[in-house]
Order: C-alpha cells, then structure tokens, then sequence
C-alpha cells in the first residue's frame, strides 16, 4: 500500500489534470493549458492510468471520473493504427523555456518509442478498471482492434512485470560518498587508479569530474552503509522491487564481479 502522502498527491494530480479533459475531448493537448499544441497520446495515457488507478483503489469517485476515463480510453485507442503503431507519442523532455520548444519535439513512432510504456501501463490500468466496475465485455471488445492483426502482445511475464507499478531505480556508486580530488584523478598512483588500456582502452586523460573509468575498486568500501535503512524506506514508499545500478561510472564490470558486489 502507498503511503497517504503519495495517495493524496496522486488524486491531486487527477483533479488537476482532469479539467483538461472536458465534455467531447478525446485527447489532452501537448501542452495541457494550449489548445493550439498538439493531442498528445503519451500525456493521454498517463492521465488514463493514473485516473483508473486512483478510481479502482477508491481513492477518488467512479461517479466523478467514469466518463473522463471513457473517452480518455477512445481517445488512445484512436491513436493506434491497425499495424500497431502509436501516433502523437511525445518524445521525453524536461521543463521547457515555450510552447515553440515543447513542439519542437519528435512525435514520431520510430523516435519516441520510451513513450510506449504509458499506452501499455494504461491498457493494464483500464483493464484492472474495467474488471472492478463491471465493463470487462466492452473492454474486451474495444481492446481486440490490436488483436486482429500480428501485432505482438506483450506475453505473462512481462504483463507481471508491468503490473508490479512502483519499481525504485537506485545508483550508488564511488561518486555517492566521495568527490575525488583532481590531483587523484590525474596521478598515476596505483593508490587511486588501477588503469589497464589493453581492458580499458582508456588513460587518466580520459577521467573528468563525471567519469572515472580506472578509479581503483578497492576505494568502494561504504563501511556505514545500511541496507536494512534503504529497504525500509522503500517498503514505506510502496515499491514493490528495487533495481540497483551497481556500474556506473568509476568501477569496471569485471571490477565488481571481483568485489562480489553483484
């Protein structure tokens, strides 16, 4: 279970939002204020799992948001040809300074496909929706447009995964605890470097301040570390599994393996 905090922001978020997504909208717009920036698929899609996921968990009222859902789902289905390609997913931007910047960016199949993951987590969201309030015929029947073609569908294992929803992404690293000095990044000391160019191909005039391709594996002793600390912070935040970036700059493969840190 998700923690009241994170609840309560998600059904704020589904307030907000929802207004956007008035009587006869199908879509909401790329930038959600401007009806003159594009009817994105990907914002689509989210605002629909979101929606179906705080309404099924009866967070928020079916009554308030059972429409909305309804044509936010058309709408989606709309964008999804018979050869299973999406239209009008939006491809991954921060904040930007316009409107001009936000559609400047990409919206085709073949560049922004990260945007995908949004469409599938809301088939499954609808899906779970549809089975609690009793429409899972229609869904059904809605949903097998993608079927009659050879359009692959994901397969049980990846339908488990996708249905674990919360999964935290974690780096630690030499660079999570300890900033090395420029001097240590340049020497050739072996106490710092265990540099070998015929498995690194790289030198010390490689390394920068965010990447550290021969720093000596033996500095990746986190003496007061607590996983027990870390396990329980994510439990209490609803994470279901934890992927652990245990290679990411400053330490090789091979290094880590040795380390038996993996």
């Amino acid at each position: 279970m998700f923690p009241r905090t994170t609840i309560s922001r998600l059904a704020t978020h589904c307030v907000g939002t929802h207004i956007y997504l008035p009587p006869g909208r199908l879509c909401l717009q790329q930038v959600l204020d401007r009806s003159d920036t594009f009817l994105e698929t990907s914002v689509t899609a989210m605002t629909l799992y979101a929606m179906c996921t705080a309404v099924t968990a009866g967070w928020l009222a079916h009554a308030d948001y059972d429409d909305s859902i309804q044509r936010a789902w058309t709408g989606m289905l709309s964008q999804i040809s018979p050869s299973g390609n999406v239209s009008n997913i939006c491809s991954g931007c921060g904040v930007q300074p316009s409107v001009a910047a936000y559609e400047s960016h990409t919206r085709d199949y073949d560049s922004s496909q990260p945007g995908l993951g949004s469409v599938f987590q809301a088939i499954l969201a609808f899906q779970k929706y549809s089975e609690r309030f009793g429409n899972l015929a229609n869904f059904g029947a809605q949903a097998g447009i993608a079927r009659t073609t050879s359009v692959p569908v994901p397969n049980a294992r990846q339908l488990a995964f996708m249905d674990l929803e919360a999964i935290q992404f974690m780096h630690f690293g030499v660079d999570t605890f300890w900033q090395p000095p420029a001097a240590y990044l340049r020497s050739a000391n072996p106490t710092y470097h265990n540099c070998d160019p015929t498995i690194t191909g790289l030198s010390h005039d490689n390394q920068t301040d965010g990447f550290w391709p021969c720093l000596h594996p033996l500095l990746f002793n986190p003496t007061q570390l607590n996983a027990d600390n870390w396990m329980a912070a994510s439990a209490s935040l609803g994470m279901k599994e934890i992927c652990l970036t245990a290679k990411h700059q400053g330490v090789r493969h091979g290094d880590i393996r040795s380390l038996a840190l993996l």
